[in-house]
């Protein structure tokens, strides 16, 4: 099979770029770095939404967006998140909380169209990806330490038997699942064999001692969705490679179960949830069961519209049972994307998480034999991001959100690269 030239970066390269061009790169970059410091991190998203908005004042700009593909689709994706989000203020009891959080979503959306704009080059989208993955392989390091000293090298240390690495919250394996379909296939294609086959094994080690099931899940898909688009494309080659990554990642995983006392009962409970037994089951979801039961409760009483963005936290009491665990203090989100989309913008937030996934399927089948093995990246990347069984955060939270569109503004970049090779069916 015909393989696509890969876009190599070159310090002339570099050099080419123009100030607002390593404007962009840099703030691009700093809203991923500075993922693990908190809400530092809304600055450099804040200067993007400026940008955003200022692009869409200028006429030049403006003709751009509108006639850019990447762009195009960009505002597809959100406005199927975000106007369902308005429609659920109608009869909302929560109508100022609801309407205040919509409003400041709207910065997402200009981030995202400032990221498009400034990853239009080769060189740019090369550059965010290199610095991204050299992110990642730091954090990944200092993961390795915290495992062997218990602390890493900013001092943080583990969180109920599960690693953080430089985060001081449990939020490094959500981030990892999301950016590894785009990372891995770059390192891949940029980096030393062996310095690519390191990152893609403390990837899974560190992912599975960070314990956190949901990435798990994640990780598993982005295995089967880019194994099945390889020999798709490429039935003709050896497997060997393939059983060989399968087989170092379930030593790994194995290996983690058998020495590390957090995967080994995490495995063991989630091994429970089709016990039939509800205790068990309920203990094998992290005790979710019941905030299940009360967002299905509150579903069925508003089904068109839902009770509005977050407002799920202050209905959660009314419907909770008297021996719910969550009834004094109220659980803040349903822990599952589709409950979450379904309880807080009805079946019309279903019906655009369904054209969303559509929209998905059609671009990957009308392209499967045109894109680079990174744009395939980049589409699993936005497959795991809306995933609707994901249980790890809130859909509709900041943190989650300001990784989400992050990343899907990026991939977007990839997925519409204008320099692009016709592929051929082997």
């Amino acid at each position: 099979m015909p393989q696509q030239a890969e876009n190599r970066l070159t310090w002339q390269q570099c050099r080419q770029l123009s100030n607002t061009e390593l404007l962009g790169i840099v703030l691009i970059v700093l809203s991923f770095a500075l993922l693990p410091i908190g809400r530092v991190v809304e600055i450099s998203t804040s200067i993007m939404a400026a940008g955003g908005l200022i692009l869409i004042s200028s006429k030049q700009s403006r003709l751009w967006l509108l006639n850019n593909k990447a762009a195009q689709f960009f505002s597809v994706l959100f406005a199927l998140f975000w106007l369902p989000m308005l429609i659920s203020l109608i009869g909302t009891e929560t109508i100022k909380n609801s309407t205040g959080f919509s409003l400041k979503y709207l910065r997402f959306f200009l981030a995202g169209l400032y990221i498009v704009y400034s990853l239009k080059s080769s060189t740019a989208r090369n550059l965010v990806l290199s610095a991204i993955s050299i992110t990642i392989a730091l954090w990944l390091l200092d993961s390795v330490v915290q495992w062997l000293t218990g602390r890493d090298l900013l001092g943080h240390s583990y969180i109920s038997s599960r690693l953080t690495g430089p985060f001081s919250h449990l939020t490094m394996p959500i981030i990892l699942s999301l950016f590894l379909p785009m990372t891995l296939i770059f390192t891949n294609t940029r980096w030393p064999s062996y310095a690519f086959v390191t990152m893609l094994m403390l990837s899974v080690l560190i992912i599975f001692l960070a314990g956190s099931r949901a990435s798990w899940i994640a990780l598993t898909l982005y295995g089967l969705l880019y194994s099945a688009f390889i020999f798709i494309r490429s039935p003709k080659n050896p497997i060997l490679m393939f059983v060989l990554l399968i087989s170092g990642t379930l030593a790994i995983g194995m290996a983690g179960y058998k020495f590390d006392k957090g995967i080994k009962g995490r495995v063991d409970s989630a091994s429970k949830l089709f016990s039939g037994d509800y205790d068990s089951m309920n203990k094998a979801t992290s005790l979710r069961l019941p905030i299940w039961e009360v967002a299905t409760k509150i579903a069925i009483d508003n089904p068109i519209n839902g009770v509005g963005v977050k407002g799920f936290h202050d209905k959660y009491r009314g419907y909770a049972k008297a021996d719910d665990p969550f009834k004094e203090i109220g659980a803040s989100h349903p822990h599952l994307f589709i409950l979450e989309v379904l309880v807080e913008t009805g079946l019309i937030g279903v019906a655009g998480l369904l054209i969303v996934a559509t929209l998905l399927y059609r671009l990957s089948r009308n392209n499967l034999y045109r894109w680079s093995r990174l744009q395939a990246g980049a589409a699993i990347s936005l497959v795991i991001t809306f995933f609707p069984l994901n249980a790890h955060t809130s859909l509709y939270g900041s943190l989650y959100s300001q990784i989400a569109w992050l990343i899907t503004a990026i991939a977007c970049a990839w997925l519409f690269e204008t320099k692009q090779q016709e592929y051929q069916k082997s």
